[in-house]
């Protein structure tokens, strides 16, 4: 049995035939959402990453190859509104008809780390513990304990900040 849902072949009980593999691909492309189906037949002109503030995009030079940018600008600032003043990364792909995808992304670590110091210069494990389960979807780990020793790493890069142990 395959990773799809099973349906009997011809000859079994309730037989159809098997799915064709264009229909497999849409099956899985559906289930891993890695590009939205009605844009498969478009050529893909120009992929972007760029950062934003949830809720308060303007249109501007970072959006100048977008046809639309007002729309984008109202489409996002709408899709974003409750999480209005937080710095996110974007992903904007634009096809050969002038439409365009786009994917939001988790805050950059570091932009999160600033904004959790403040003013300080020490962070305890829990602030860390609460800045690693923000950004958990983008990094290269699922195991809390690493995902925590890669934001140390970023913390430590920050001049004169200071890690708290569990123990104070």
């Amino acid at each position: 049995m395959s990773w799809w849902k099973h349906t009997p072949y011809k000859g079994e009980v309730g037989g159809s035939s098997p799915p064709s593999p264009t229909k497999t691909l849409l099956i899985f492309l559906k289930k891993f959402r890695k590009i939205t189906i009605n844009n498969m037949n478009k050529k893909i002109i120009r992929r972007s990453s760029i950062q934003l503030i949830c809720g308060q995009a303007k249109p501007g030079a970072s959006l100048a190859f977008l046809k639309n940018m007002a729309f984008f600008c109202r489409e996002f600032n709408e899709k974003t509104k409750e999480k209005t003043g937080l710095l996110v990364n974007v992903e904007i792909t634009v096809y050969d008809d002038k439409s365009y995808t786009y994917i939001i992304n988790t805050s950059p670590s570091s932009h999160l780390i600033k904004k959790t110091l403040g003013e300080k210069k020490e962070i305890t494990q829990e602030e860390l513990t609460k800045i690693v389960q923000e950004i958990m979807p983008s990094l290269n780990t699922d195991d809390l304990e690493r995902a925590k020793k890669i934001v140390a790493g970023t913390v430590r890069s920050f001049s004169g900040v200071k890690i708290l142990s569990q123990d104070k």
